[in-house]
């Protein structure tokens, strides 16, 4: 189907334009429960950073419930960020106090 191809090459060029912007991206925040594809801007964040670069600083925010997958266990994944928050809240105010 041709609107199926067309459909399929925009979805590619905006991965890729994903991709790139979390390559170049300073800090990279997961909000959980995500959307399709946040897993694997998190795998692109963290590889960024083994890779030799310097790579973003990488939040997880989300309850100890969006942090576990579909089979009851939690994402081994989130363990390797910078820092897990339960809440925006608690995210924010750990952003407020680094600004003092």
């Amino acid at each position: 189907d041709e609107q199926l191809g067309k459909d399929i090459a925009t979805m590619t060029l905006i991965s890729i334009a994903e991709v790139g912007a979390v390559r170049d991206c300073d800090v990279f925040v997961l909000l959980l429960p995500g959307a399709r594809g946040s897993h694997v801007e998190l795998g692109v964040a963290l590889a960024t950073r083994e890779q030799g670069g310097p790579g973003p600083l990488v939040y997880v925010i989300g309850s100890p419930e969006d942090r576990t997958g579909p089979y009851g266990v939690p994402c081994g994944f989130h363990h390797l960020a910078d820092r897990q928050f339960a809440s925006v809240e608690e995210f924010l105010g750990d952003w407020r106090a680094l600004a003092r």
